[in-house]
């Protein structure tokens, strides 16, 4: 009888700590699955725009790590950095900022804003703050190494 009242509490011991093992399982499934839907939607997202005709226009890279590529301007916006999380083009492992700038709509018209860059933001070699986009707009974004584009009604 003495031996059964000192395993009881063993017993509470061991359910505790399955309980929690569990529990520590559920957590870490959960967050890989959070990780791996939102990788999946961006890139759901990105290949969406891709195949999309655009009214708004498209931003053309001139140099830098996306040389070549071009990005549609949609309604939602376009925002422009280092930052793969929040940035739909991302310009990694260059001087521009986290989030350098971004290009929305006002009304029909597109417009660039910087959103308080370290390095500046310029079109057609003016310094901007704010800037309406016109057909053949060119942005550089940063000084020393400016990561150049092309603006583009389609």
């Amino acid at each position: 009888m003495n031996i059964l009242f000192c395993m009881i509490p063993l017993m509470a011991v061991a359910w505790g700590l399955i309980f929690w093992l569990i529990g520590l399982l559920f957590l870490t499934a959960l967050i890989v699955f959070f990780f791996l839907v939102q990788k999946q939607d961006k890139e759901k997202r990105l290949e969406f725009l891709k195949t999309r005709k655009y009214e708004f226009g498209v931003l053309i890279a001139q140099n830098g790590p996306v040389s070549g590529e071009t990005f549609p301007v949609v309604r939602s916006g376009l925002t422009i950095g280092r930052e793969p999380t929040t940035c739909d083009v991302v310009l990694a492992g260059t001087n521009v900022s986290r989030e350098h700038a971004r290009i929305f709509l006002m009304g029909d018209r597109p417009v660039l804003a910087d959103l308080h860059s370290k390095n500046g933001t310029f079109v057609n070699g003016e310094f901007v703050i704010q800037h309406e986009l016109k057909d053949g707009d060119e942005i550089l974004l940063g000084q020393k190494t400016p990561i150049a584009f092309t603006y583009k009604i389609q």
